[in-house]
C-alpha cells in the first residue's frame, strides 16, 4: 500500500503486476477539472488517475475508470473501497472500446495513459499484465482516441500522455475524430535532454490554436527531482 500524498489517499499496488509511474501522476496533474465534472479514465490500471483526480478536486461529480485486466481491476476496486470513495469513483471491468455503450455520452473530461508501443515493436514483457499495459495488444491508440470523442460532450476535454515520436499519429487521429489539440506540454528527463513524454489536451469541436508550453523536466542535473515535480508529488501543486 502506498500513500498518494493527496487528501490522505492511499493505493494498493502489486509490483509483480503493475505499479504506477510518473506519467500517471503527471497526467492527473495536467488534467483540469471543475466541480461536478463527469470523468472517464480509459485503461485505469490500479485506479491511480481517478484517485489523484479526486485528490486534486474533491468537488468532482463522478469518476469512472474502465480496465480490461481483472487483476488490475480488483486492485483498483480495493483502493477505492479503502478510501471510502465508492460514491465518487466507480471502476468497471471491461474493454475501453465498450465504454460509450456502458456509460453513455456527454462526459466533461476523458483521460488516458494508454500502451505506448505498437504490437510487434520491441520486446514483450514476460508478465502478461505488464505486456498489455505497455504494448497495444488489446487496444490501439486509434481505439483510445475514437472512444474518447464518443464519450465527450461538445467542448469536452481529452487529456493524453504518450510518446513524442507518436505525435504525428496522434494528431492524425485527433483530426479524424474531431478533437482539436489545444495544449501540449513536453516532458524531459533532465534540462537539455530530449523530450521523452508529451502531455496533450484536446477539445472536442474546438478551433483554438495549439499552445506549446515550455518543457517540464523531471530531474535536476544532480539527479534530484525538480522543484515543480517535487511539488506535484507532494500534492502542493
Amino acid at each position: 500500500m502506498d500513500d498518494l500524498k493527496r487528501a490522505g489517499l492511499k493505493i494498493y499496488q502489486n509490483p509483480a503486476l503493475f505499479c504506477f509511474a510518473i506519467d500517471s501522476v503527471l497526467l492527473a496533474w495536467f488534467a483540469k477539472t471543475a466541480p461536478n465534472d463527469r470523468i472517464v479514465d480509459l485503461g485505469t490500471g490500479n485506479g491511480v488517475v481517478p484517485l489523484l483526480l479526486y485528490g486534486r478536486n474533491r468537488e468532482i461529480g463522478k469518476i469512472y475508470g474502465i480496465e480490461i485486466q481483472e487483476k488490475l481491476y480488483r486492485l483498483a476496486v480495493k483502493s477505492v473501497a479503502l478510501n471510502k470513495l465508492e460514491e465518487k469513483i466507480e471502476i468497471i471491468l471491461g474493454d475501453l472500446k465498450d465504454a460509450p455503450a456502458i456509460l453513455g455520452k456527454g462526459f466533461d473530461v476523458v483521460t488516458a495513459n494508454p500502451p505506448y508501443r505498437k504490437k510487434g515493436e520491441g520486446r514483450l514483457n514476460p508478465v502478461p499484465e505488464v505486456a498489455i499495459a505497455r504494448h497495444e495488444l488489446l487496444t490501439t491508440l486509434e481505439d483510445v482516441v475514437a472512444t474518447a470523442t464518443k464519450l465527450l460532450k461538445p467542448r469536452g476535454s481529452f487529456y493524453l500522455v504518450h510518446l513524442p515520436e507518436r505525435l504525428p499519429e496522434i494528431f492524425t487521429h485527433f483530426t479524424r475524430y474531431k478533437l482539436n489539440p489545444e495544449v501540449l506540454l513536453p516532458v524531459q528527463p533532465k534540462p537539455g535532454e530530449n523530450v521523452n513524454l508529451v502531455l496533450i489536451k484536446a477539445v472536442k469541436g474546438s478551433r483554438r490554436k495549439l499552445e506549446f508550453l515550455a518543457p517540464l523536466w523531471v530531474y535536476e542535473k544532480d539527479g534530484q527531482y525538480s522543484e515543480q515535480v517535487r511539488r506535484i508529488f507532494e500534492g502542493e501543486e
